[in-house]
């Protein structure tokens, strides 16, 4: 009996092959544009503010950027508004720039008296979020802000150092396509943030360099000092309590472009802060002792969702920003002269509380 021939079936064969090579080309493909669309939320990874940059290519870039978030559906509509401030090639103030102002009305730089200690924090932190951090945007806060804001030097209303830094691929912290983290993915998140500060010399209360010995605890504050270049004593057990610190304050983003804080903390204990990303961008000059430092964009309107409910709640401070509720009338009188030198010389400032409260006769703003 004479075998059938085989080679019809060839033809047939080759047709399978090749509709089963299309569909793994085109679930490739469909991957690929998915991980790229996934990976425009993750902008903040890497952003190169230069000043090299021309406006209309920033604009593009802005436009493009902020589009695709937009349509992501992460952000609501006055949360996507806010986002461009992120793109922004001036959204962290470059200390270093030269500073315009009028010489007329400033015939002489603000130098108040500063504790060193906090000129040795600005210097630090300047440097290694310059060097380190591609320059993200940070700012001085709480009542460290009150002080430089009212009189250009923290020991005005404070004896610590605070500040507040915006993390890193703050649209996506921790995965693309999400604001949420983990208790683990927030964990290396925060931990990879650390560490180079840790190794520029910084020593950190409860940190330490092997992740797996580290366990941030949801935090979203840490406590700084500097280590001596040739400190004996165990990096790990560094941190002094009783000598000046520096508090370094995170926030989450949320849908609509705001920083929460104290987002994982429990309902009694510190306040939940929602700051629009609008009252701190783009970040501002301001002055601390015989340095500049930087700002949030808008102090007064900053503080007073940061600040005005503990200063209610603190008789002995008062309710006023501008001043000390024990302070007589003649150290009120000197204070706004401190303000109005300030602003005269270029530094943002609290200085719109001013008319007010010269017209209370120095009693409220």
């Amino acid at each position: 009996m004479r075998r059938p021939r085989r080679w019809r079936l060839y033809p047939v064969r080759s047709a399978v092959a090749f509709i089963i090579c299309l569909c793994f080309i085109y679930l490739f493909v469909s991957i690929e544009s998915i991980g790229a669309l996934q990976g425009q939320a993750s902008f903040l990874k890497v952003v190169v503010r230069s000043s090299a940059i021309s406006g209309a290519n920033l604009s593009l870039r802005v436009t493009n950027e902020t589009s695709a978030l937009a349509s992501s559906g992460i952000f609501s509509a006055v949360g996507s508004s806010r986002l461009s401030l992120l793109y922004n090639a001036d959204a962290m103030i470059d200390l270093a720039a030269q500073r315009e102002f009028n010489q007329t009305l400033c015939p002489t730089e603000p130098r108040e008296k500063e504790h060193p200690k906090f000129v040795e924090f600005l210097e630090f932190f300047t440097r290694v979020f310059k060097e380190k951090y591609n320059n993200i945007p940070w700012w001085l806060d709480e009542g460290s802000l009150i002080g430089v804001g009212r009189a250009g030097a923290i020991v005005n209303a404070d004896d610590d150092f605070d500040f507040f830094v915006l993390l890193p691929n703050a649209t996506s912290p921790c995965r693309p396509g999400s604001l949420e983290c983990t208790r683990e993915e927030f964990n290396l998140l925060i931990h990879q943030f650390l560490l180079p500060l840790w190794e520029a010399g910084a020593c950190i209360r409860r940190f330490n360099p092997d992740i797996s010995k580290f366990d941030s605890e949801r935090r979203l504050m840490y406590s700084f000092q500097i280590r001596k270049p040739n400190e004996l004593r165990d990096p790990m057990h560094c941190f002094n309590p009783r000598a000046p610190f520096a508090h370094m304050h995170f926030g989450m983003l949320n849908a609509d472009g705001e920083l929460e804080t104290n987002k994982w903390v429990g309902p009694n204990s510190h306040p939940k802060d929602k700051l629009p990303l609008d009252l701190m961008l783009p970040v501002r000059r301001c002055r601390l002792g015989p340095s500049d430092a930087p700002c949030p964009f808008d102090i007064v309107g900053y503080l007073t969702l940061r600040n005005r409910g503990e200063y209610v709640r603190r008789s002995r401070e008062g309710s006023c920003l501008l001043v000390k509720k024990k302070w007589s009338k003649a150290r009120r009188v000197n204070q706004v002269k401190k303000v109005q030198l300030l602003h005269d010389c270029g530094y943002n400032s609290m200085i719109r509380l001013v008319k007010r409260f010269v017209d209370s006769d120095y009693d409220t703003c």
